[in-house]
């Protein structure tokens, strides 16, 4: 069964259900009352015989005459003596007659149901001299009551079938003003299946409904994935060019080989030393490629305690013997201990250390502070800085600030947004400053194990 269904079928029947409910409860208050009702009115007619008529005549025998001034339509009047035995009697109703005799000492009210009508009886103790010495019983048939009932049942009934043809209708109102917005996203979902383009859902008016935020969710994650399948797009766009520039290079220069570079030496040493360098390339970023992949699949670090400051010192060293440049590591404290994995730590610096090399030629600053959730790393460079317009993009794949440069340094555009998956293997963040033409500086914040 669909939802619609559900709703429109489950809200008739617990609609309904309360209704038949209230109908049933108001038709017993409804006898219950009207009963009530009837049987003070028969009291109180049997009680002003009693008052009006003396005791010694209600219990002679033939002294009809004298109650049938208290006789009323479908009613009877009759009185007994201390064993039952009817002394006096007169009905205008023959269904009356029916009615069991039944001697009582006190005030007594008995309802007969007989087939269609209910007949109601009031019994009444005859006190002589102060002593009980008979019965009065007033009768009466409830036609009244019973034609009421009748009535009451009718728009009972009449009113349950209009309530359930209003639930219908409310249930499928309903239905539409909770399913609207599942259907649009249903929708558009088959759309954006279909077209393989990404496109959104009109929000609720009401910033509070469970709909809105449903729908405000669907809308955030249409964004995220657009995102993502655009910088997917774009990954693989960039890696087809980079490897495609490399390839045209090496198929050229591998041509102008087999034409000329057999006699010319120069010419072969070039070609040769071009395919090198290009080979060398395309290893290196296809190396880097495989890289971020692994780091931004699941999380694969195995942190460990790590001492910062000895480790960067020891990174310094690596760097200043390789390169011949140097690096000062500038401690906030003597000794700064952080739980991270070293290998991954270590690839990341080297990163960092990387860029600044390439794109400086004076000293490197590495500057570590502690942070009362963790410690930070910053490395600052004194080179050719980053235009502010470009700082927001450092960490896309492939993007490349000095493009004129990217062919000589070998850079491919993918050493920042590894180095951003490593910190956020690790539940940091990483930043960039800089300002262009004097220096840039990328800090990157570790927190502590929780």
């Amino acid at each position: 069964m669909k939802i619609r269904s559900k709703i429109i079928v489950y809200a008739s029947l617990w609609l309904i259900g309360i209704l038949l409910c209230v109908n049933i409860l108001v038709y017993f208050l409804f006898i219950r009352i009207a009963t009530g009702n009837e049987t003070k009115t028969l009291q109180h007619r049997a009680e002003h015989i009693l008052y009006l008529v003396e005791p010694r005549i209600l219990l002679r025998p033939n002294q009809e005459s004298k109650l049938q001034l208290y006789l009323v339509e479908n009613s009877m009047i009759r009185t007994l003596d201390l064993d039952g035995n009817i002394i006096n009697m007169l009905h205008n109703n023959d269904e009356l007659a029916d009615v069991v005799p039944k001697p009582t000492e006190q005030v007594a009210t008995e309802l007969i149901r007989n087939d269609s009508i209910r007949i109601l009886t009031v019994r009444v103790p005859i006190v002589r001299d102060d002593a009980y010495a008979g019965t009065l019983e007033f009768s009466e048939v409830l036609s009244s009551l019973s034609d009421s009932i009748q009535i009451l049942i009718t728009i009972l009934t009449v009113s349950l079938a209009g309530a359930a043809v209003l639930a219908l209708l409310g249930g499928i109102t309903l239905s539409r003003i909770v399913l609207t917005p599942i259907t649009n996203l249903v929708f558009t979902m088959d759309d954006i299946e279909s077209s393989l383009s990404f496109k959104k859902i009109p929000l609720p008016d009401d910033p509070k409904d469970e709909l809105y935020v449903m729908t405000s969710t669907f809308n955030r994650m249409i964004d995220r994935i657009e995102e993502s399948f655009a910088a997917q797009k774009r990954f693989v766009s960039d890696a087809s060019h980079e490897l495609k520039t490399s390839i045209t290079i090496i198929e050229s220069y591998a041509n102008l080989l087999r034409r000329w570079g057999m006699e010319d030496a120069d010419t072969r040493k070039e070609a040769i030393d071009t395919i090198h360098s290009e080979s060398v390339r395309m290893r290196k970023m296809t190396q880097q490629m495989l890289d971020l992949s692994a780091a931004e699949r699941a999380s694969s670090a195995a942190p460990e305690p790590l001492e910062l400051v000895a480790f960067c010192r020891q990174m310094a060293r690596l760097i200043e013997k390789i390169y011949k440049r140097k690096v000062n590591v500038s401690p906030q404290t003597k000794e700064l201990t952080i739980h991270a994995d070293k290998m991954k730590l270590k690839q990341l610096l080297l990163i960092l250390l990387d860029n600044a090399l390439k794109y400086s030629k004076d000293a490197i600053d590495i500057r570590l502070e502690t942070d009362h959730d963790g410690a930070v790393i910053r490395v600052k460079d004194y080179g050719i800085g980053i235009p502010p317009h470009e700082l927001d993009h450092v960490f896309e794949r492939f993007y490349r600030v000095d493009k004129a440069r990217a062919r000589k340094t070998g850079g491919a555009g993918l050493g920042l947004p590894i180095a951003k998956a490593i910190v956020e293997e690790h539940d940091g963040t990483i930043q960039i400053r800089s300002e262009e033409g004097k220096w840039t500086e990328i800090s990157v914040f570790l927190p502590n194990p929780r």
